[in-house]
Parts: structure tokens; C-alpha cells; sequence
């Protein structure tokens, strides 16, 4: 009966060693998830950068196509000055004024042709 009474017993060197196994793991396993959180944030980081400075680049590029866009109205409008000036001081008799001013005419319409392809691109832009 002797055999019956002996139990087995634990060492405390084995409980000591498995509970630091354990506290080894879950340091580790934070390790690794603080890394990991750290790796995300970094690379998170990176597209909202971009996204920001392609955002402040468009706004740029608007302002500058607005402000072609205003001096080609200028343009347009200076021209057409021009060329009636131009008309009312240089030609004389009305017919011969007639054949010059349809020729201007045609070179203005090809002006404002260009501009309008110039505007166009820009828009695209």
C-alpha cells in the first residue's frame, strides 16, 4: 500500500521554466504585433502623402489653366481691336476696303481657330 500513498509530484524548476516559456511567448507574440503595427502605420503613411501632394498639384495646374484661359480672352479681344484699327486707318475706297477686310477677316477666324485649339488642349490637361 505504500505504492498507493506516493503521488507525483511536480518539480518547481519544471513549473518555474514552463511559466517563463510562457512569458517568453507572449513577449514575443507583442513583439510582433507592435512591429507589425509599425510597419502598417509607415505604410499607411505613404499614399495619404501622396494623395495630398498630387491634390495640391491639381489645384496648381487649375489656377494656371484658369489664368491662360483669362489671357487668352485678352487676346481674342485685342486682336479684334486691332484689327478694325487697323482696317479704319490703312484702307480706302470701299471696295478695295471690302477685298482686304474679308482677307482679314479669314486670318482672324484662323486666329481664333488656334486659340480655340489652344483652349481646347488646355482643357484637357
Amino acid at each position: 500500500m505504500e505504492d498507493n500513498d506516493e503521488k507525483p509530484t511536480i518539480s518547481t524548476e519544471f513549473i518555474a521554466d514552463k511559466n517563463a516559456i510562457i512569458k517568453t511567448s507572449i513577449l514575443s507574440s507583442l513583439g510582433t504585433v507592435l512591429v507589425v503595427l509599425a510597419i502598417f502605420a509607415l505604410w499607411a503613411q505613404n499614399p495619404l502623402k501622396d494623395i495630398q501632394t498630387n491634390k495640391l498639384t491639381i489645384n496648381t495646374y487649375d489656377s494656371q489653366i484658369k489664368e491662360i484661359k483669362e489671357s487668352i480672352s485678352v487676346s481674342r479681344g485685342e486682336l479684334e481691336k486691332q484689327v478694325r484699327k487697323y482696317i479704319e486707318t490703312n484702307y480706302g475706297e470701299l471696295s478695295e476696303r471690302d477685298e482686304k477686310v474679308d482677307k482679314l477677316v479669314i486670318y482672324f477666324r484662323q486666329q481664333d481657330a488656334r486659340l480655340s485649339n489652344i483652349e481646347e488642349a488646355l482643357t484637357k490637361f
